[in-house]
């Protein structure tokens, strides 16, 4: 489970003013427009207060109202923002820099509508505006509509040309192309980021998603080295390296770029929940319960797995109502798509079989059953719970180590449900002696001997 990066758009980034000219016999107001330029370059108080008194001055210049719109967004005060944006372009309809402020601030406040409504209006007054093309589509992309977002990357690319600048519409392009599939063709435009811009952090880290979606991991672990590398606080890039560490079974790895990746972010859900998972396979239960309970405060749509994930934390805490409360949530959110949907159902089951509820158990897994895939290994598993099959019946069609320790772990469950601890010990002890010790059935067999 992770979170793929977000893009970035030119004008959000825009740092630089629209200076008034200076001349000989300036005006009041042209001279308080002016000191604004004479502040430090990151002193926005200061080019508020002399715009400001520049403002009061002379209440009629637009540039001056576009320049302290740019202050206020950089202060995160963006109300503020737009109401002077709004007023420059009362005074000045064909005041693009204006409509880029004010576009920029409705993005960042998922206000796309009124976002897309700005971008029309540069690209309307200025056609040849690459800038506004790379920005709408990538406001276009996080609107779902691909088409037009790479109709309009592409026109950007086209208009920067073989110019440094182009990097950012390259990298819009390949992260438009990677949520489509991170093809060959991502790839590239990752690729041509990174040769505009070998500084660019963030094309790093997308280029190492891209990696990753390929299973290219010692790839994907060079580059978010590299984004982290140029970018220390850079809290995607330390996610992303955690789940390479995850998939390589480095958990200790895993959590610390985890953890890192929410210290420098503590509204990160997808940090939380890859941490939640990585707290549940080391059996730190609590842990990844409070990991997935925070992933879903913070985003409740992050991903249906994560009821899952949490439900399998509650089962091995013997809180088996929480896990079928969340098994339920997960199979209404999910209903039996994906491989892992059967391993729900199993949760639920066994939760109420725990629980001591077996007529509901019976009844919960056989109104699942009728929607599975009839030869699927896991149908043969729920199968067995609902007594169409005996153990040995199991038994004799797990073809394989990975089959065998599921069967004998969930066998021993459920003989354990039963009463029948001396029987269920056996085939745990199989599972401890030679299961496949990356399974949850494995960490699942050694509690059971544990209590």
């Amino acid at each position: 489970m992770k979170r793929f990066l977000s893009s970035r758009s030119l004008i959000v980034a825009m740092l630089s003013l629209v200076c008034v000219s200076a001349s000989q016999g300036q005006s009041p107001e042209q001279i308080a427009f002016n000191a604004a330029r004479a502040c430090e370059a990151n002193d926005y108080d200061c080019r508020i207060t002399n715009l400001t008194r520049g403002i009061e001055i002379n209440a009629a210049v637009p540039e001056a109202y576009v320049n302290r719109g740019y202050a206020y967004l950089r202060k995160g005060m963006f109300d503020l923002a737009v109401a002077d944006f709004t007023k420059a372009i009362e005074l000045k309809p064909d005041l693009i820099q204006a409509y880029g402020g004010r576009a920029s601030i409705y993005a960042r406040q998922n206000k796309l509508d009124l976002a897309l409504l700005d971008l029309n209006k540069i690209i309307q007054l200025a056609p040849q505006n690459a800038n506004a093309h790379n920005d709408r589509g990538f406001l276009y992309r996080r609107m779902g509509k691909n088409e037009l977002a790479l109709a309009d990357l592409d026109r950007a690319i086209q208009l920067y040309g073989d110019v440094p600048q182009a990097y950012i519409a390259y990298y819009n392009r390949g992260m438009l192309r990677c949520s489509q599939g991170c093809s060959d063709i991502a790839l590239m435009d990752y690729n041509k980021a990174i040769e505009l811009n070998p500084q660019y952090a963030e094309a790093y880290a997308g280029r190492a998603n891209a990696y990753d979606n390929k299973h290219l991991l010692a790839l994907a672990f060079a580059d978010y080295n590299k984004a982290i590398q140029l970018k220390p606080d850079f809290a995607t890039a330390f996610n992303g390296r955690g789940w390479i560490y995850h998939q390589q079974r480095s958990l200790d790895l895993a959590i610390a770029d985890y953890t890192t990746a929410i210290r420098l972010d503590p509204k990160y859900a997808a940090a939380y929940c890859n941490r939640g998972i990585a707290f549940a396979e080391v059996n730190e239960f609590d842990r990844a319960i409070a990991d997935d309970t925070k992933a879903l405060e913070l985003d409740p749509d992050i991903n249906d797995e994560i009821y899952r994930s949490r439900a399998l934390a509650y089962f091995f805490k013997n809180d088996q109502q929480n896990a079928v409360r969340d098994t339920v949530a997960y199979l209404r959110r999910s209903g039996i798509k994906g491989e892992a949907a059967p391993y729900g159902i199993m949760i639920g089951y066994l939760a109420l079989r725990k629980s001591g509820d077996a007529d509901t158990a019976d009844a919960f897994v056989k109104d699942w059953l009728k929607l599975l895939k009839p030869d699927a290994w896991s149908t043969e598993v729920l199968k067995f719970f609902a007594g169409k099959l005996t153990a040995d019946e199991l038994l004799a069609m797990a073809n394989d180590n990975d089959k065998l320790t599921e069967a004998h772990a969930y066998i021993g469950e459920v003989l354990l449900a039963e009463n029948d601890k001396a029987k269920a010990m056996e085939h745990f002890i199989w599972v401890r002696n030679y299961g496949n010790r990356d399974f949850v059935e494995y960490q699942l067999a050694l509690k059971e001997l544990r209590q």
